[in-house]
């Protein structure tokens, strides 16, 4: 899928632009090319297309729209949402980033299963007031949990075109559109995680820009009212391939620890060092980088001398 191209809608409006240029570095940085971005503008529009102007170029192709300022941040995205042209898309505040594998990784998954209309990443909480991070989200979906309770940040999703005209109209929410529109998404179409932690979810103290949260419990009650009746979707048909992925990662860590163990045993183990390091040529002409690398390993389990 690397020509594939991929919209990600940006809400902009009231912050330091110098965040929303840390968001457009990320998309810049993305290892999938094929990447444009849609700033849709809630406000100080004049001066986000001057600053978008102004910018050095680069293969980021950048659009910027208007927005009204409602006072419901569903607007922008709403807005947003219905001037994607292209076969993917994805959001990402103006205020957040996304690793250079993000979209990447979506669109992997994305083509290894067809079938599947949303693909998305586990989180990473940054606490930039404490140069801290932590993991926020990183999970199997289930659809019961998830009716329940959002465990998909907000810009941590890649999704196909084709679930657009399930959106409906501009919801009007204050606060917790994201999670609103995930769930319309889950309501006619399938997810998948990628397991990748390629979403970064930033977050400043004392920050006046931040989602208004004591508008959250009147949107969560409005959300749970207009879901209360629709159905749920099964999750069994990427059970297996998703276990297989989760398998794979976890072989990958488990071989990992094995071989810094490993190593370490080896280079502690002083007495033996010169005679192994002696017979390395030898033994990498017969078996190569590879072999080394697993004999290492097998060390670290017990088995290797």
């Amino acid at each position: 899928m690397a020509d594939q191209v991929v919209t990600c809608i940006l809400r902009s409006g009231g912050r330091d632009l110098a965040l929303l240029d840390r968001a457009l570095v990320s998309l810049e940085q993305q290892s999938h090319a094929a990447v444009r971005a849609l700033v849709v503008a809630w406000r100080d529009a004049e001066s986000i297309r001057s600053f978008v102007a102004r910018r050095a170029a680069s293969r980021l192709l950048i659009r910027v729209i208007d927005s009204p300022d409602t006072g419901c941040r569903s607007t922008a995205l709403w807005n947003g949402l219905a001037a994607v042209d292209t076969p993917f898309f994805a959001v990402l505040d103006d205020d957040d980033t996304l690793m250079p594998n993000h979209l990447a990784a979506g669109l992997a998954t994305l083509s290894a299963y067809p079938n599947v209309d949303l693909a998305y990443s586990g989180t990473v909480e940054v606490d930039e007031s404490r140069s801290a991070r932590s993991l926020l989200w990183f999970a199997h979906f289930e659809p019961i949990r998830f009716r329940v309770a959002n465990t998909i940040a907000s810009h941590a999703w890649v999704a196909r075109a084709r679930l657009l005209p399930s959106i409906g109209d501009d919801p009007e929410f204050v606060v917790g559109e994201d999670y609103y529109l995930l769930l319309r998404f889950a309501c006619v179409g399938h997810f998948a995680p990628t397991w990748r932690l390629t979403a970064e979810y930033r977050r400043r103290d004392d920050d006046p820009t931040h989602s208004a949260l004591a508008a959250l419990p009147a949107s969560l009650e409005r959300i749970r009212r207009r879901f209360h009746f629709a159905p749920v979707r099964p999750e069994g048909l990427y059970r297996e391939a998703v276990g297989e992925d989760a398998a794979r990662i976890l072989k990958r860590l488990i071989r990992r620890r094995q071989f810094r163990k490993g190593l370490t045993l080896y280079l502690r183990d002083i007495a033996r060092l010169p005679a192994r390091l002696a017979a390395l040529p030898g033994f990498l002409s017969e078996r190569g980088v590879r072999g080394l690398l697993r004999r290492i390993a097998d060390r670290g389990v017990g088995r290797g001398r």
